[in-house]
């Protein structure tokens, strides 16, 4: 199971050093967001008495408590848009522009179009995007996580780091 959701569950997450992160990784802090164990887990038994014992029961509380109230806070669908945008505008600092060739499509035409003519009553259907001999190039393709309230993202996205492709792009 996915830290996200461990740690909407209000109960305090017991951890070992995370080998492997996520964007919000660096965000969550040990003892207020979740109890870290050594890498091989032999602080673990000591750890978990530590959060059981009535002393502690009160901070367990909290951190699991804090836990919560942070990733209802920042693990939304509007965390993960805000973290896409800010990628975006850094992207658009430090990478080149992408170039297309001449014959690149809009990524919306090469997600729908069909790479082959599609066939009705026996007769080959003309398509705009491919020929019976041709089939579709995709030269470069970033796809974005979005839902359809991001348009605003998108754009950006078009308007920064996309703006110096092609004018095919849209």
């Amino acid at each position: 199971l996915a830290l996200k959701y461990r740690l909407l569950c209000g109960s305090v997450v017991v951890s070992s050093p995370m080998l492997y992160h996520e964007w919000y990784y660096s965000q969550l802090q040990d003892g207020v967001h979740y109890v870290e164990v050594d890498m091989h887990w032999s602080s673990a038994e000591s750890a978990l008495q530590q959060l059981r014992s009535p002393e502690l029961a009160q901070a367990a509380q909290a951190i699991g408590e804090s836990a919560q109230s942070w990733a209802q806070k920042h693990l939304t669908e509007d965390g993960f848009d805000c973290y896409w945008f800010r990628l975006i505008q850094l992207a658009s600092q430090r990478f080149p522009a992408p170039s297309l060739s001449n014959d690149a499509l809009p990524l919306e035409m090469a997600m729908l179009a069909s790479l082959e003519p599609a066939k009705v009553d026996g007769g080959i259907v003309p398509d705009a995007t491919a020929e019976a001999d041709v089939l579709v190039a995709i030269d470069a393709l970033l796809v974005i996580p979005t839902r359809a309230s991001d348009s605003s993202l998108v754009e950006h996205a078009r308007q920064t780091w996309l703006r110096e492709g092609s004018d095919t792009v849209s």
